[in-house]
């Protein structure tokens, strides 16, 4: 079978952000900023219309994930994620992102430990999850 060449049809590029006037992927929030666009026919640049903390990274092609400066292992991360919650839910901020990060590097690193052979999704589930284990032990001591 042979190779179908394709493009992106992007009316615009994702360039990254704007600091100081200055385009940079080099921000401390990559969530809550709008990043800049460029138009391929016209070179004009303007801002975007939706953060990644509003609408995720399924949003965002690749190419525009590296523009705005996260790594191929975050942008995995965080496709994963948003697959695994059925695409409602997204990681908002650079918080949510290292605790991500952190559980799928620790699952990575020992995948025998059955501690961590699940990865934590999120900051929130990391929070949640030991509740949810203590309340099953409860409900288990109690005979429920």
């Amino acid at each position: 079978m042979n190779r179908i060449k394709r493009t992106d049809d992007a009316t615009y590029e994702v360039i990254g952000f704007e600091v100081r006037g200055a385009i940079t992927s080099d921000v401390d929030d990559r969530f809550g900023l709008l990043p800049r666009l460029r138009d391929p026919h016209t070179g004009e640049i303007h801002y975007g219309f939706n953060r990644v903390d509003e609408v995720g990274v399924t949003q965002f092609t690749l190419r525009e994930i590296f523009a705005m400066g996260f790594t191929t292992d975050e942008y995995v991360a965080m496709i994963r994620f948003e697959a695994a919650s059925s695409f409602e839910d997204h990681v908002r901020s650079e918080d949510e992102l290292n605790a991500l990060m952190d559980s799928q590097a620790a699952w990575k690193r020992r995948p025998a430990d059955p501690d961590v052979t699940r990865p934590v999704s999120s900051a929130r589930a990391s929070a949640v999850e030991p509740l949810v284990a203590e309340n099953e032990e409860i409900a288990t001591r109690f005979g429920r």
